[in-house]
């Protein structure tokens, strides 16, 4: 972990870091400018510019919230998914996280696009469901879903892309 300012608190177990961070671990890289982890509980909040990288894709949100014990995770606002593998960019409001069964929902507006050679495919919804399973990715578009293309365009209830 690098911080320009890091405060701990032994009573309650909390460190809080101010300014430029970046916590490197075996699985991604975290950077934020302001944030908190609890020793104890392995809960964590990063904000101000927070980032999360991993193998294939970058997460950006105003604030992202993590559970390491439950493998659960939270992003609040202005959330900005890149998936590098698959070229997609997903948008939206708020997202969840389920490590366990390898589940994202993003909600709150969410667009989805994919730029394909010449052109992108676009995908508007209520709500996004992303499944990454070891067999393949799933994103399930549920109510009110829109995709188009130059080529095409739909308006359905849901719509599965897999």
């Amino acid at each position: 972990m690098y911080s320009d300012t890091l405060q701990y608190f032994a009573g309650n177990r909390t460190a809080f870091f101010y300014g430029p961070t970046k916590i490197i671990s075996k699985e991604n890289t975290i950077v934020c400018q302001y944030g908190w982890y609890n020793t104890q509980s392995q809960k964590a909040q990063f904000s101000k510019g927070a980032t999360l990288y991993s193998d294939s894709s970058v997460l950006s949100a105003d604030s992202l919230l993590y559970n390491n014990k439950s493998g659960q995770g939270e992003g609040l606002g202005n959330i900005h998914l890149y998936d590098s593998a698959e070229h997609i960019n997903v948008y939206g409001q708020h997202g969840k996280y389920f490590q366990k069964q390898q589940l994202s929902i993003i909600f709150g507006t969410p667009v989805a696009m994919q730029a394909q050679n010449t052109d992108t495919m676009w995908l508007l919804a209520d709500t996004f469901k992303f499944q990454n399973d070891s067999a393949h990715k799933t994103l399930k578009a549920y109510y009110h879903t829109a995709i188009y293309q130059n080529e095409f365009k739909g308006l359905c209830d849901s719509l599965v892309y897999a």
